[in-house]
């Protein structure tokens, strides 16, 4: 498996040191990406806040393992020498939806319209697209929005219409049922790919009882909730 490091549209996948790039990913949730860059073939070379990282194989078409917005930079030398490392940990285009604000209010709208207007006018620049089933549910109650993030905005969308959202490597926000996805490369014995990954599998997240809370008021059964 061939892996390629593109950051701000270049190459530098020479500048990646060996075993040290990781990236995590929940199901159906954020990604994060780590690594450290060494200064061996790019003297003056510096990995810069903000910049695009991309990891993918770097064919056509090309598969991506990860692609986001760098946010944060350690840079450290070690003489005797010119040598420069940077610890640099990127997150997916996610982590957009939650440092960028909405104040706005809708009543009667289609999800798709609320959609279109949050990205038109609290994503400028950003060059997200938006992708929804059809037909786009109609929210009939006014919504009101005071200086929320958009995560925050989406979610009690999500709340309401029972989809779930997220925004892809290709910068496409989703908002639809949900679906499964298929991970972007298989691991086995026989694929010449193990040498250089890891799985931890752990019960970490393991519960015997989960509460669901919901940001709206759910109508009880006829009966319910009374005293004996």
């Amino acid at each position: 498996m061939t892996i390629n490091l593109y950051i701000a549209g270049q190459d530098q996948t020479g500048l990646l040191a060996v075993n040290s790039a990781q990236i995590t990913r929940d199901l159906n949730g954020r990604a994060s990406f780590s690594g450290q860059l060494e200064e061996r073939f790019s003297p003056g070379y510096r990995p810069a806040k903000g910049s695009t990282l991309v990891v993918s194989d770097g064919a056509s078409p090309e598969t991506k393992y990860f692609a986001g917005l760098i946010w944060s930079v350690i840079e450290r030398h070690h003489p005797p020498g010119v040598r420069l490392q940077y610890d640099v940990e990127a997150r997916d285009y996610n982590s957009i939806l939650s440092h960028r604000l909405v104040n706005a209010e809708y009543e009667n709208k289609s999800l798709s319209y609320i959609l279109d207007r949050i990205n038109e006018n609290f994503l400028s620049n950003e060059n997200i697209t938006i992708s929804t089933d059809s037909p786009s549910p109609t929210i009939t109650e006014r919504l009101t929005f005071f200086y929320e993030t958009v995560a925050s905005v989406l979610n009690r969308l999500s709340t309401i219409t029972g989809l779930t959202w997220y925004v892809d490597f290709d910068k496409v926000l989703h908002f639809s049922a949900f679906t499964s996805n298929p991970a972007p490369f298989g691991l086995t014995d026989s694929s010449g790919n193990w040498r250089d990954l890891e799985i931890e599998r752990s019960d970490d997240d393991y519960r015997n009882r989960q509460h669901e809370r919901t940001e709206i008021a759910l109508a009880g059964a006829a009966g319910s909730g009374g005293d004996d």
